[in-house]
C-alpha cells in the first residue's frame, strides 16, 4: 500500500513507520481539508477501498479538489505519491509552507 511504502520492520518484529509514511499521512490530511472529503469518498465498500489502495488508485482525484491554489494542491498530491522517493521531505514541506505564508502576507 502506498502509505506503507518506506515502512521498515524493526528488529522486534513490529512495523516501524518512516518519515516517508508520515509525509503520506500529512498529504492525506491536507487533501482531506482541501476537498472536504474522506479518502476514496466515492467508494462505499471497504473491499473496494482496499482494492483501490492495492491498485495504486489515488485517494483524492485532483478533480475533486476545487477552490485551492494549484501549487498547494499539486504539492499535497506529491506528498501522497505512490513512490516514497517522489515525496518531499520535512524540510521541503516547511520551505513550501513558508513560501505560502509570504504570499498570504503580501
Amino acid at each position: 500500500m502506498p502509505e506503507q511504502e518506506g515502512v521498515t520492520v524493526s528488529e522486534q518484529g513490529g512495523v516501524k513507520p518512516t518519515k516517508a509514511a508520515d509525509i503520506y499521512s500529512y498529504g492525506c490530511i491536507m487533501l482531506q481539508l482541501f476537498s472536504r472529503k474522506l479518502p476514496y469518498s466515492w467508494l462505499k465498500l471497504a473491499m473496494s477501498v482496499s482494492a483501490a489502495r492495492v491498485g495504486g488508485i489515488e485517494p483524492f482525484p485532483a478533480r475533486q479538489i476545487e477552490n485551492v491554489e494549484d501549487s498547494s494542491k499539486q504539492y499535497s498530491l506529491r506528498c501522497i505519491s505512490n513512490d516514497p522517493v517522489d515525496r518531499p521531505d520535512v524540510s521541503g514541506i516547511v520551505e513550501f509552507l513558508d513560501e505560502q505564508s509570504v504570499k498570504v502576507e503580501e
